[in-house]
C-alpha cells in the first residue's frame, strides 16, 4: 500500500512538473509574440536596459582588472612581499645577508629580485626593456613553468650563468615564435645571454601595470653591465606562505631572521645618504619586516591602483544610479503598458487564468526584456572597453593589457546577477499591480478609468524618481568635466603650443656611468639646425610633464648657519641657456644662463619666485647666494635671476620651490657625470608632430643606444598627464547623457499615456471653448511639475553624492550654484522637449472625434 501510494505520489509530482514546464514554455512563447507585436516598446525597453547593463559591465570589468584580479599563477593568494624597514624607509639586504634570510618557518624559501632597464638586441632589432634579475628559485616559488625550455635555476644563480628566459610576447613578436630558439643568444647591454626558456603567455610578471619581457640570474648583473649584486642590495623579496600559515604568523620569525642576518652582513641602501643603514643586530633591533599580500602584483612606478581606485568606485556608483534609472524607466513603460492591457487581462482571468499566472506572464516579459538588454549590454560593453583600451594615452599604456573585457566566472556572474536584479526591479511591481485588477472593474469603461488612476499616480512617482536620479548623474558630469577643464587650463609654468618634448634616459645603458654631458651641446646644435625648429633647450626635468630627473636638496642662504625652512627640501633643475624662453616659464628679473656659465666658471643659480619669497622675504635675491646641501655640501651658488613659478609634480599641487643650475655645472650639485636622464625641449614654427622623425634621427645619431621613452608634442604629453581626469570626465559625461536620454524617454511615455487617457476630457474642454494653447499648457505644466519635484528630491541627493567626490575635484565646489542651476536648466529643457510632441497632439485634439471615440 505504501508502494502504491508512493507511486501515485511520484506520478502526481511528475505530472505537476510537466504542467509547470508546459506553462513556462507557453509563457515564453506568448511573451515573445507579445513583444514582437509591440516593436517600439520592445526596442525602447531593450535599448534602455542595454545601455545601463553595458556601462555597468564595462566599468565592473575595468574594476576587476585593476583592483580585483590576482596574478595569473597557481595559488596566487599565498604570495607575499617582504620589506625590511624602519620608520617607513626600506632597508634592503645585501646578497650575503639575503642567503641568511631565505629560510623562515611557515614560509617557502624567500626569493629576491630587482629590475633594471636594459637594451636588448635580437635578430638585428634593438629595443629597450625592463629585465627582471631573479634568484634561482624565483620561478619555482611562483610555480610558473616555461612552455619551451626551462626557467632560471639555482645552478644558474650559483654559477652566475649568462642565461635568459623570454616572455611569450617577445618570442612571438621579435623571434617569430621560432621553436629552435633555445641555445641562441639575445644581447643584453652588449653582452650575449643564452636563451634557455620561454615563459607562458599567461605569465604577466609580478609587477602590476608592467609587462614582463626578460629575466636573467641576479648574480649575472655585472655581465650585463648592471650594478653587481655584491655592491647593490637586493631591492625586492617575495615568498609563498605554507599551508595554514598567515601573514601574522610569519611576521615574528621574519623579524628575528632579519636581526640575525644583520649580525652577519651589511643591511641598508648604500646609494641613499639619508637612509638609515643598520650594521649590527643591536642597531637592527628597531627594524621590522613588513609582510604584505602580493597576490595582485607589486606596485611599479606610478601607483595605478591608487590613482584609479577612487575614480573607479565613483564611476561604479554612477553606473548603479544609471541602472536604477533604466529599471525605473522600463518599470514605468511596463506599468503603462499593463494599464493599457487591462481588458486583455480581464478576459484571460474570465477564462480561468489565475492572478499568479498573470503576474508570472508579465514577469516572463520582463525577463525576456532583461535578457535582450543583457545581450545588447555585453556587446556594448565589449565595444566600450575596446574603444577605451585603444584610446589610452601613452602614459597609461601599461594598462592596455588590463583593460580587456575577458569573459570569466566573476564577470559573467556579475552580469547574470545584474540581469536578475533588473528583472525584479523593473518587473515585479508592474506585474503585481496589473494582476490585482479584477474582471468586473477592468471590463467596463468606468472601471477602466478607475483602474487607470492608480497606475497614473505611480507613473508620476516613477518619473519623478527618474528625474531625481538623473540630477545626480548630470551634476556629476558637470563636476568632472569642470575639473578636467580647470586642470587643462591651469597655468603650469610653461607654454602649451608648438613645443616638442623628448625624454631621454640613460638608465640601463652605457650612459648610466659616463653621463651625457659631453653630447649635450652637439645635440642642441643639431636639433636647432632642423627646418621648423626655432629654439632648443635641454634640462633634467620639465614642468608637470616629467619629474624623474628632479632631485631635491636642502639649502641655506649664504653667510648664514641655517634658513627659515631648514627642514624643507627644494627641487633642483639643471638646464641649458635658453630654457626659460623655450618653455615659456620666463624670468621675472635678472639674467638667463649663458655659455659663459661653464663647468670651470663661477657657480651660479636662478631661483623660482616661490623660493625667493620664502628665503629672501622683502628683498631681492639677485647677487645673494645659496648653499646647496648635496654631494657638494657647502657649494655656494650666486643668484643671477628669479624665474616665474612652475609646477613640476602635479597640476593640482602648488608651485614647486625650485632653483636652477646650468647643466654644465651639474656635477657640482648632483652626480659628477651629470644627470643620466634629460628632457629635450624644442620650440617649433608650427605643429611639432611632423618633426618627430627628424628629431628622433638626430638623437639616435648623437646618442646611440640612448632610450627615448617619450617623443611628442607638449599637448599630447599634457593629455597623458591628465589621463585619469579625462577618463572620469568622459565617462561621467556619457552617464549624464544616458541619464538624460532615459529620463526623456520616461517623460515622453508618461505624458503620451496621460494625453491618450485624457482624450475625452480634452475633447470636452475644447468643445466648451478651451483653446489649443490651453491643452498645450496643461500638458507642459504637468511636465514642469514632475521635473520640479524630481529636482527638489535630486538636488539634495546630488549634494550628498558630490561630497564623496570632493577629493577628485579641482577648481569647483560641490555646492557651486552654477552646477545646480545648470543641472536644473538642462533637465527642464530635456523635459520640455520630451513632452513637446504629446503636448502638440493634445492641442490638436478634435472634440468631435474624441467624443465619438468614447
Amino acid at each position: 500500500m505504501v508502494d502504491v501510494h508512493g507511486h501515485v505520489g511520484g506520478g502526481q509530482h511528475t505530472s505537476r512538473l510537466r504542467r509547470v514546464a508546459a506553462e513556462v514554455r507557453h509563457d515564453l512563447w506568448y511573451s515573445a509574440r507579445t513583444l514582437r507585436r509591440a516593436p517600439a516598446f520592445t526596442a525602447v525597453a531593450v535599448l534602455s536596459l542595454g545601455l545601463a547593463i553595458g556601462a555597468s559591465t564595462a566599468i565592473f570589468g575595468l574594476m576587476q582588472a585593476v583592483l580585483l584580479d590576482r596574478i595569473a599563477v597557481p595559488n596566487a593568494e599565498r604570495l607575499v612581499s617582504i620589506w625590511p624597514e624602519r620608520d617607513g624607509q626600506v632597508a634592503p639586504v645585501d646578497y650575503a645577508g639575503f642567503k641568511d634570510l631565505v629560510r623562515t618557518p611557515g614560509i617557502s624559501p624567500i626569493e629576491g629580485f630587482r629590475s633594471d632597464q636594459v637594451t636588448m638586441t635580437s635578430r638585428g632589432e634593438l629595443g629597450h626593456a625592463w629585465a627582471d634579475l631573479v634568484t634561482g628559485g624565483f620561478f619555482d616559488m611562483l610555480r610558473v613553468h616555461a612552455v619551451i625550455g626551462r626557467p632560471i635555476s639555482r645552478i644558474d644563480e650559483q654559477n652566475a650563468s649568462p642565461v635568459a628566459v623570454l616572455s611569450w610576447n617577445y618570442w612571438q613578436r621579435v623571434l617569430g615564435g621560432d621553436s629552435t630558439v633555445l641555445g641562441r643568444t639575445v644581447t643584453v647591454n652588449d653582452a650575449p645571454f643564452t636563451i634557455v626558456g620561454v615563459m607562458p603567455a599567461s605569465y604577466p610578471g609580478v609587477y602590476f601595470g608592467r609587462v614582463f619581457t626578460l629575466a636573467i640570474p641576479i648574480t649575472a648583473a655585472a655581465t650585463a653591465g648592471l650594478p653587481d649584486v655584491r655592491t647593490v642590495p637586493i631591492a625586492s623579496y617575495m615568498a609563498r606562505l605554507d599551508a595554514g600559515a598567515t601573514i601574522e604568523s610569519v611576521s615574528g620569525p621574519l623579524d628575528a631572521a632579519f636581526v640575525h642576518c644583520c649580525a652577519n652582513a651589511q643591511v641598508g641602501m648604500a646609494n641613499r645618504r639619508d637612509a638609515v643603514s643598520p650594521k649590527s643586530a643591536d642597531e637592527a633591533a628597531g627594524f621590522r619586516v613588513r609582510v604584505e599580500d602580493a597576490s595582485r602584483g607589486l606596485r611599479w612606478g606610478t601607483d595605478l591602483r591608487g590613482e584609479y581606485r577612487r575614480t573607479l568606485f565613483g564611476l561604479m556608483a554612477g553606473v548603479i544610479v544609471l541602472l536604477l534609472i533604466a529599471c525605473t524607466n522600463v518599470g514605468n513603460l511596463l506599468l503603462t503598458r499593463a494599464a493599457a492591457r487591462q481588458r486583455e487581462f480581464a478576459i484571460r482571468m474570465s477564462l480561468g487564468a489565475s492572478r499568479g499566472r498573470l503576474a508570472r506572464q508579465l514577469l516572463t516579459e520582463s525577463l525576456q526584456l532583461a535578457v535582450g538588454g543583457t545581450m545588447l549590454g555585453l556587446a556594448l560593453a565589449w565595444g566600450m572597453t575596446a574603444a577605451l583600451s585603444h584610446n589610452l594615452p601613452s602614459a597609461a599604456s601599461a594598462m592596455t593589457d588590463l583593460i580587456v573585457l575577458q569573459p570569466n566566472r566573476t564577470l559573467l556572474g556579475f552580469t547574470a546577477a545584474t540581469m536578475v536584479i533588473v528583472t525584479l526591479l523593473a518587473g515585479v511591481f508592474p506585474a503585481v499591480r496589473a494582476s490585482r485588477a479584477g474582471f468586473v472593474t477592468a471590463a467596463n469603461d468606468a472601471g477602466s478609468r478607475i483602474a487607470a488612476r492608480g497606475p497614473w499616480a505611480l507613473d508620476q512617482a516613477l518619473t519623478v524618481a527618474q528625474v531625481a536620479l538623473a540630477v545626480v548623474l548630470v551634476c556629476g558630469a558637470i563636476l568632472f568635466t569642470a575639473t578636467f577643464r580647470n586642470l587643462k587650463e591651469r597655468d603650469g609654468g610653461y607654454k602649451t603650443t608648438n613645443v616638442l618634448i623628448a625624454s631621454l634616459s640613460g638608465h640601463g645603458t652605457t650612459y648610466a656611468d659616463r653621463g651625457v654631458l659631453s653630447s649635450v651641446d652637439p645635440l642642441r646644435e643639431r636639433i636647432a639646425g632642423l627646418t621648423g625648429v626655432r629654439s632648443v633647450a635641454i634640462a633634467s626635468a620639465a614642468p608637470v610633464l616629467d619629474n624623474s630627473g628632479l632631485i631635491t636638496t636642502s639649502i641655506r642662504v649664504g653667510g648664514t648657519a641655517s634658513s627659515p625652512a631648514d627642514d624643507e627640501r627644494v627641487a633642483v633643475n639643471f638646464v641649458t641657456p635658453g630654457y626659460f624662453s623655450v618653455t615659456g616659464t620666463g624670468l621675472q628679473t635678472g639674467r638667463d644662463f649663458t655659455d659663459a656659465d661653464g663647468v670651470a666658471d663661477a657657480p651660479v643659480a636662478i631661483v623660482s619666485a616661490a623660493l625667493a619669497r620664502r628665503y629672501f622675504p622683502g628683498r631681492s635675491p639677485i647677487g645673494a647666494s645659496i648653499v646647496a646641501d648635496g654631494n657638494a655640501a657647502g657649494l655656494e651658488l650666486r643668484i643671477v635671476g628669479v624665474a616665474n613659478d612652475a609646477r613640476y609634480e602635479d597640476l593640482r599641487a602648488p608651485t614647486t620651490e625650485t632653483f636652477y643650475v646650468p647643466l654644465a655645472q651639474s656635477g657640482r650639485v648632483g652626480r659628477k657625470t651629470g644627470p643620466t636622464s634629460l628632457i629635450l625641449i624644442a620650440r617649433t614654427a608650427g605643429d611639432p608632430t611632423g618633426l618627430v622623425p627628424a628629431v628622433h634621427g638626430v638623437i639616435t645619431n648623437v646618442l646611440p643606444g640612448i632610450q627615448i621613452p617619450a617623443l611628442a608634442g607638449i599637448e599630447h604629453i599634457l593629455n597623458d598627464t591628465l589621463a585619469r581626469e579625462r577618463l572620469s570626465a568622459a565617462l561621467a559625461l556619457l552617464f549624464g547623457i544616458l541619464a538624460l536620454g532615459l529620463g526623456a524617454v520616461g517623460l515622453y511615455g508618461v505624458v503620451t499615456y496621460n494625453v491618450e487617457r485624457r482624450t475625452r476630457e480634452i475633447g470636452i474642454r475644447m468643445a466648451l471653448g478651451a483653446r489649443p494653447l490651453d491643452a498645450l499648457g496643461m500638458v507642459l505644466a504637468q511636465t514642469v511639475a514632475m521635473t520640479a519635484a524630481g529636482l527638489a528630491i535630486g538636488i539634495p541627493l546630488a549634494l550628498g553624492a558630490s561630497r564623496a567626490l570632493r577629493a577628485q575635484l579641482f577648481g569647483i565646489q560641490t555646492t557651486d550654484p552654477r552646477m545646480l542651476i545648470g543641472a536644473a536648466v538642462i533637465l527642464l529643457a530635456v523635459g520640455l522637449l520630451a513632452s513637446a510632441l504629446p503636448a502638440w497632439r493634445a492641442g490638436s485634439v478634435d472634440p468631435v472625434v474624441a467624443l465619438r471615440a468614447e
